[in-house]
Parts: structure tokens; sequence; C-alpha cells
């Protein structure tokens, strides 16, 4: 077992019978740190009955073994449902979510609280961002929460549309990105020295930032779709021709950038949302995740077989 590749390590498609859903609000078993003489990176969770990384163990009970945790990145362009999804695969696994547009977004609020960063037309001014930078109070809390001049920032400050126009010029300064990078691999090392393991969403999560990561996932969607959700988290009536091309609008910007652009890692598994619920698409991201976590013949319905 110790040397077997998963599949979905391999690009290999994986069958959705070998995962088993659950609802949103089923309990996740905790998760206990390695046992003594645990052997090839495996180590054994005894539980009973309840969802363990995305699969679901038999009433009978047993141990299930189980990989260390590891980091699930998930990149795409706005409204491709990274925020909802990432929020919901990192409920069923137990593990730790980060939202990384909300640090952007939260830069992009403290800047123009302080009215540096940007000039009169709204255009970025790089030198002006460098020096508010050097004097940024700027720090994630323990649930991946930002934090500026020790203000925990919500929905209200994060997605205010004036902030939200700041954060795609802002990205493209290079000191900008380098600082939210370093917090980013900071909070995950500090994560999986404790064991818990990490979803990370954003644009350049398995390009740029983890590259090294165990699962990466580049989720897309028609810009139709797109529009109509970020229509819809505005929660108002707006014209969704005007989101729509506003989207385009950023797409181009975060695609044609010469730092960090948005473009799926090579090894991505690219996941299609357009026509598909909350569900489904979780469904889909837990058939790549849960091969490589649960060790193939511990989950339920597939008691005693190897690899698929």
């Amino acid at each position: 077992m110790a040397g077997t590749q998963s599949e979905a390590a391999r690009g290999v498609p994986i069958r959705m019978s070998d995962v088993v859903p659950f609802p949103l609000s089923s309990p996740v078993a905790p998760v206990p740190g390695p046992r003594s003489g645990d052997v090839g990176g495996w180590s054994e969770r005894a539980v009973t009955g309840r969802p363990v990384d995305g699969r679901v163990v038999p009433p009978g009970g047993g141990p299930v073994r189980v990989r260390p945790a590891g980091i699930v990145t998930i990149d795409g362009p706005a409204g491709a449902g990274k925020s909802t999804v990432a929020r919901a695969l990192a409920e069923r696994l137990g593990w730790q979510r980060l939202d990384t547009g909300a640090m952007f977004r939260a830069v992009a609020w403290a800047l123009e609280i302080s009215g540096q960063g940007f000039d009169a037309a709204g255009q970025v001014v790089p030198e002006t961002v460098r020096a508010a930078l050097a004097g940024l109070d700027f720090r994630l809390d323990a649930n991946g929460v930002p934090v500026v001049d020790g203000r925990a920032l919500g929905a209200a400050e994060l997605r205010d549309p004036t902030v939200e126009a700041r954060v795609s010029p802002l990205s493209q300064v290079p000191e900008v990105r380098a600082l939210l990078r370093d917090r980013q691999r900071a909070f995950a090392a500090e994560l999986l020295g404790r064991g818990v393991g990490l979803v990370c969403e954003g644009r350049d999560m398995g390009t740029v930032v983890f590259p090294d990561a165990r699962f990466k996932i580049y989720l897309d969607a028609d810009l139709t779709t797109r529009a109509a959700r970020r229509a819809r988290e505005r929660g108002e009536e707006v014209d969704r021709v005007r989101v729509a091309d506003e989207l385009a609008a950023r797409d181009r910007r975060d695609r044609e950038r010469a730092e960090a652009p948005l473009k799926p890692a090579d090894d991505a598994r690219i996941v299609d949302t357009t026509g598909l619920d909350v569900e489904q698409v979780v469904s889909r991201l837990l058939a790549i995740v849960a091969p490589g976590i649960v060790a193939p013949g511990d989950a339920a319905g597939s008691a005693g077989e190897g690899p698929r």
C-alpha cells in the first residue's frame, strides 16, 4: 500500500460509486494523530458508521486507514462556485478552508479605507500600494478570517462592490501577491503541523502557492452561469449582461497578467460546474479526493477490493 499511487493522482477517472455522499450536516469523525507503528504514511482511525474523509464506514465499525492531512487547491474564475464548494468540501473532510480571495479583498478594503493605493480615477498606483503594505497590520485568525488592524472582516466589508472592483488591479502588484502568498503558506504549515488538512480556493493555488499540493482542482462554468451566480450573491436587482461584461473583463485581466496568471495547473482535474448544483459538484470532488485519502478496501462498498 505504501507505494500505491492513487487513481486521482494518475488522472484516471473515478467512478461515482467509489464515494458515498452524505448530507452537509453529517458529523465528521474526529481526526486523531498517527499511532505508533503506522506504516507507509497510513494511520488508522477507529470509527463506527460515521463519515471519514469523504467515505462512510459501515455500522459494524472497524479501523479505517487514512493518509495524513494534505492540501486540496481549488482554482478558477469568479462565479465558478469556488467559495461554496470549498466550504462544503472542507466540512465533509473535516478540514480547514481558506478563502484566499477574501485576503485580497481585505487588502483592497484596507487601502480603500486609508485612501491609499489608487488614484482619483480608480487606477492602482503600485508605489503607494507598496508604501501602504509596509505599515499594514494584516493577519489571519485561527479560522482563516482576515484581520486588519485588529478588526476581523466579514461580508459587509469584503463584498462591497467598490472593494471588489479594486481586487483585480491590486492582484497584479507583485508585492501584494508575495505578502499574501507568504501568509497562505504559513497558515497551511501551521495546520499541517497539527495534522489538519486544508482546502484552499483562489486563482493560483495549484500553480504558484501550493504547486506540490496532493489534489488540484480547477472549477469552471460558462459565462452566463457565472454571471447569474454573481448577481444572486449581490442580493439585488442587477443587469446580468453588465455583470457578465464585468466578469469577462476580469477573466481577461486575470489570464493575461504577468504575475501568476489564472490557468489550470498542468496536473489539475478540471470540473465544469455549469448546470450542476452544489451537491453534485462536491460529490465529483470527493470522487477525486477520497481515493487518495482512504486506503482502498477500507471504505463502505469497497471492502476487500484493491485499487480500481
